[in-house]
């Protein structure tokens, strides 16, 4: 994105996996100099949806903020990370199955762990 002046605001970079049964997407939002606009979160749900949020430090003292969404009509549990690291905004997106929510959290952190050490 840019502004008329043709100076960058920002950069988005998505990429999606599939491990095992669970979608992945991996998002990244770069901002430059040139942004000066309120920095805002939101999960990818209707209003009104349920949700439960927890944190995670990182090894190296991050704090990753997670949102955990329920099963819907897909009967997939969704999580997502974020992590502000400078002008970098990421978000790990997990859809999953109830079966795999245990291993959908330790990706999660595992996600978060390497990240934070970079």
């Amino acid at each position: 994105m840019g502004n008329e002046k043709g100076q960058i605001l920002s950069l988005n970079l998505e990429t999606a996996y599939v491990i095992n049964d669970m979608r992945v997407q991996f998002f990244s939002q770069i901002y430059t100099e040139n942004y000066d606009e309120e920095l805002i979160c939101g999960v990818r749900d209707p209003a009104g949806a349920e949700y439960e949020e927890s944190y995670y430090t990182t090894n190296s003292n991050k704090q990753c903020h997670i949102i955990n969404t329920p099963a819907r009509e897909s009967d997939y549990l969704c999580l997502d990370g974020y992590i502000v690291d400078g002008y970098i905004l990421y978000d790990l997106h997990i859809a999953y199955k109830e079966r795999d929510s245990a291993q959908a959290m330790e990706l999660m952190h595992q996600w978060a762990d390497l990240l934070s050490n970079d």
